[in-house]
Formats: C-alpha cells, sequence, structure tokens
C-alpha cells in the first residue's frame, strides 16, 4: 500500500465520527461516579448512624452498651417508693449498680463523641456539655444521699437519669428530621441534623426533669421533715 494511501487511511480513521456508545460513556460515566461517591458516603453516614442502637449517647458508649441497658433498667427503681422505705437495701444495691453503670456510659460518651460524631462540631459539643453534666449530676447525688439530704440526692438522680434517657427521644427526633427531608422531595443529609436533634433531646429531657423536681418538691420535703 503506497504512503499515501495509509495516509488517507489515517485521516479517515481519525475523522470519524464517535460511536453512540462511547460517546454516552463519556458523558454520564462522571455523572455515574458521582453518584457512587454520594451513595458510599451516605451509606458510611447510616452504618454510624446505626451505632446508635447499641445504646449509648450518640452511640458514645460502644465499648459499654451493656452498661447503658443496665443504667436504664435500674435507674426506675431508684425513684419507687415502696423499694426505699420497705426494702432500703435494695435501694441502696440498684443505687449503687445504676451509679457504677451510669459513670462508664458517661466517660465512654465523653470519650468516643469526639471520634464518632455524625453531625459534626454541633453533635459534639451537646454531647460534651451534657454528657460532663450528666457526670455532674451523678457526682452531686452521691454526695447528697452520703450527707443523708434526700431531697436534693433525688433531684439530682432525676436530673442524672433524665440526660441518660434522653437517647431514646433523639432517635425519633433523628427520623423526623429524615421524614421531612425526604417529604420535601430532598435526600437527607445526616451530618446536617444529626447535632440539633441532640440538642433538641437532651434540652427536652433537662426541662421535664427539672419540671417534675419543682413539682414534687414539697411533698418530698414534707415526708422527709
Amino acid at each position: 500500500m503506497s504512503a499515501l494511501a495509509k495516509q488517507e487511511g489515517a485521516i479517515s480513521v481519525a475523522g470519524a465520527p464517535r460511536r453512540p456508545a462511547e460517546t454516552s460513556y463519556k458523558v454520564y460515566a462522571p455523572c455515574v461516579h458521582k453518584l457512587e461517591g454520594k451513595t458510599a458516603r451516605d451509606a458510611e453516614q447510616m452504618a454510624r448512624a446505626n451505632v446508635m442502637d447499641r445504646g449509648g449517647i450518640s452511640g458514645a458508649d460502644r465499648p459499654g452498651g451493656g452498661n447503658a441497658a443496665h443504667s436504664r433498667l435500674l435507674g426506675p427503681l431508684q425513684f419507687v417508693r415502696r423499694i426505699r422505705s420497705s426494702y432500703p437495701w435494695l435501694h441502696r444495691w440498684t443505687g449503687r449498680a445504676f451509679l457504677i453503670a451510669s459513670l462508664i456510659v458517661g466517660c465512654s460518651a465523653l470519650a468516643m463523641s469526639w471520634k464518632m460524631s455524625i453531625g459534626g462540631a454541633n453533635e459534639t459539643a451537646a454531647t460534651t456539655l451534657y454528657g460532663a453534666f450528666f457526670l455532674i449530676a451523678l457526682a452531686r447525688a452521691c454526695r447528697y444521699v452520703r450527707r443523708r439530704e434526700f431531697v436534693l440526692h433525688r433531684e439530682w438522680m432525676i436530673r442524672a437519669y433524665a440526660i441518660g434517657l434522653a437517647v431514646a427521644t433523639i432517635r425519633p427526633i433523628v427520623g423526623g428530621f429524615f421524614r421531612a427531608a425526604l417529604a420535601r422531595g430532598q435526600q437527607p443529609n445526616a451530618h446536617e441534623f444529626f447535632g440539633t436533634a441532640f440538642w433538641i433531646g437532651f434540652t427536652l429531657h433537662l426541662i421535664a426533669a427539672e419540671a417534675w423536681s419543682n413539682y414534687t418538691r414539697p411533698a418530698m420535703q414534707a415526708s422527709t421533715a
């Protein structure tokens, strides 16, 4: 084949139109890769969010999930008047078990919230503030019972238990944010509302604890007088 023929063949190949499959791939491939990346990030967020189901503040007590369960189960026993009056030994021992389990939960929550934060700095701030308050409430409850100031002991136990139980309220709040985003036709992004959900849940529980303490304080003071 002559050099001229080879040159014409090369020009015809180079100038030939691209095949439809090749054109479609070059057009849609970047979109597909972007969508796959977003799907992977969403799957990672959901996997991290599922850690909450193991119990604890922001899933932070993952190493002590059993302690979170014990804390929630033993907490209500501290407020049963019949147990306090008829079985004081049971009240004391369940109280000690509750205190130990809650201390493990609170310390692990503070440590892990800096490493497993889904909502970023907003969530970390909420878990740090209320996690510290949770430990302070436990310490003050222990202090007042040793000084036999039972009214103050009860009020700080109510605050501690309310904060520890807040995760049960945070979960449906997070679900509400998910449903609201889907109702608006948007893709839910846990990073945007997890922190807000934690602030709402913890604050609502603390308000409820203060309201109940103020409501029952006169009766408790009369019964211990």
